[in-house]
C-alpha cells in the first residue's frame, strides 16, 4: 500500500509478516499476526466415533484434566483384551477462508498413554483431503515417554500436499489403541497456519 510518510497509513512489514498501522507515518503498530491457531477440543466439532469391524472391545469415556486455564477435555479408550483393540475418531475440518498456507504450522494432537510401550497402547494421527484415496499426513505409534504423561505429536504442514487450500474439506483421523487395560487418551488438537491479511 502506498502512503504519505507524514500522514500515516497501513503498510506490510516483511520482517514480522504483519500489517502495521500508523497515524503519523513514524510510529507503527502491528494489526495482527499472520499466523493463526484454531483449537479443537474434545468432543471435537464435526466428529464421529467409529468402531472397526474387529478388535474394538473396550470402553470409551470422556473427562477433563487440569484446573482453570490449564484444563483440557479428553477422550479415553481402554481395552482389557490381550491384543491391541482400537477406537477411531474422524473429524471433518474445513480449512478457514483466510487460510494462505501451512508455513511452519501444521496439526498438533495432545495425547497420553498409561504405558510407555506402543505394544500396550498407542495413538495414531492421520490427515487426508476428503476426496483423496490416501493419507496426506501420518504420525503413528505414539506413546508417552513417561507413564501417563501428556505429550504432543505433530503432522507438519510441509507433509500436507493435498489438504492445503482455503475452504478445502479435510479429515483428521485419531486412532486410539489399548490392551491389558492400558489406556490411551487424546485431548486438544491445534491447527496452525499462515493466514491472508
Amino acid at each position: 500500500l502506498s502512503f504519505h510518510p507524514k500522514s500515516g497509513g497501513i503498510k506490510y512489514n516483511p520482517e514480522t509478516k504483519r500489517l502495521e498501522l500508523s497515524n503519523d507515518g513514524e510510529t507503527w503498530i502491528p494489526l495482527g499476526s499472520s499466523t493463526n491457531t484454531v483449537l479443537l477440543s474434545a468432543q471435537y466439532p464435526g466428529s464421529v466415533v467409529l468402531d472397526g469391524l474387529i478388535n474394538n472391545t473396550g470402553e470409551m469415556t470422556m473427562n477433563n484434566t487440569g484446573l482453570g486455564n490449564a484444563s483440557m477435555n479428553y477422550y479415553q479408550w481402554e481395552s482389557s483384551e490381550s491384543n491391541l483393540n482400537d477406537k477411531e475418531i474422524n473429524i471433518t475440518y474445513q480449512l478457514p477462508s483466510d487460510f494462505k498456507e501451512w508455513g511452519s504450522g501444521g496439526i498438533t494432537l495432545s495425547f497420553a498413554t498409561e504405558s510407555i510401550s506402543a505394544l500396550d497402547n498407542k495413538v495414531d494421527l492421520y490427515v487426508y483431503e476428503q476426496n483423496a484415496s490416501g493419507y496426506d499426513g501420518i504420525s503413528e505409534g505414539n506413546a508417552s515417554t513417561v507413564n501417563e504423561k501428556w505429550e504432543t505429536t505433530k503432522i507438519e504442514g510441509s507433509q500436507l500436499n493435498m489438504c492445503n487450500e482455503a475452504e478445502e474439506v479435510c479429515t483428521i483421523q485419531v486412532k486410539m489403541s489399548s490392551s491389558l487395560s492400558n489406556y490411551a487418551r487424546v485431548g486438544d488438537i491445534q491447527v496452525k497456519y499462515e493466514r491472508t491479511l
